[in-house]
Formats: C-alpha cells, structure tokens, sequence
C-alpha cells in the first residue's frame, strides 16, 4: 500500500492576525503563557526567579547605557513577520514618541533582541528577521550565541 500526499497531515501556520483573533473569542485565555512563533502557538514554560533576575539586571544594565538613545523593552512582543511574534527576554529598539503604543516593533526598529535560555530555543529561523540577537546562557552547559555584532545606537 502506497501513501500519497493526500494522505499526509497538513500543517495549517497561523497569522499574527489569527492569533489575535482566537485571544479576543476566548479561545486563548487573557493569562495564558504563549507565543507565536513561525505560524505556531507556542507554550511558554514559567519564568524562574534566576531568569527573572537575569533579565531585569540585563535591562538595567542596557537602560544606563542607552539612556534616551535607545529603548529597552523586556517580555514584549515584536511583530518580526505575518506568522511570528515573539516576547523576547529584552529588546533593544528605536526610541519612538508613542512608545510603541500604536504598534509593536518590526524588523526595522529592532537594535538588539536578547533571549536568556536555559536550553530552550523558541524563535526557530523567525529571528533572521531581526539584524542582532544574542542568546545568554543562565547555566554553564547551554551555549551562548551572538548573531551579529550589536549596531551602534542612531
């Protein structure tokens, strides 16, 4: 017997559209831990106090260094493309007037996205969307990986 095509199981990539829409008919609920990544709902484990405390020591690190020059965002979405929108541990963006209050950041506004992993990698491919990423190990087995060098503040 052979297995065609037709016969396999289909992935189905939600938008970022579609994400909002299933959260505003209760289909996700207000408190639930999620993110969109690359068209998929994806679970998000609790935040520990370790990577609580990494990143909040990151930010404040990243906020004296930039002052006015730059914004720091920690735990807030960035719209990288039509099936991805991550809650990156700390972000570092354009600063805008509206303080991103009419849009989340794109690609274009994105300076720096920092992910501070115990092991797990969510953004998958979706992260060439942005010019610079670092992951920060919090334990000595897990690797760090920067993507590119950090772009000077505008």
């Amino acid at each position: 017997m052979s297995t065609t095509t037709q016969h396999l199981p289909r992935r189905h990539r939600l938008t970022v559209t579609d994400y909002y829409r299933m959260a505003e008919v209760g289909i996700l609920r207000p408190d639930a831990r999620v993110e969109l990544i690359e068209g998929e709902i994806i679970d998000m484990p609790p935040i520990g106090s370790r990577h609580a405390g990494t990143v909040e020591q990151m930010a404040q690190v990243l906020r004296r260094a930039v002052k006015d020059e730059a914004m720091v965002r920690t735990q807030q979405p960035v719209a990288l493309d039509a099936h991805s929108e991550p809650e990156p541990d700390i972000t570092l963006v354009l600063p805008r007037d509206d303080h991103y209050k009419t849009a989340h950041p794109g690609p274009s506004d994105v300076l720096l996205i920092i992910e501070v992993s115990t092991g797990y990698r969510k953004f998958g491919s979706s992260i060439s969307k942005a010019d610079s990423f670092c992951a920060i190990a919090t334990r000595a087995k897990a690797r760090t990986r920067v993507r590119t060098a950090l772009t000077p503040v505008r």
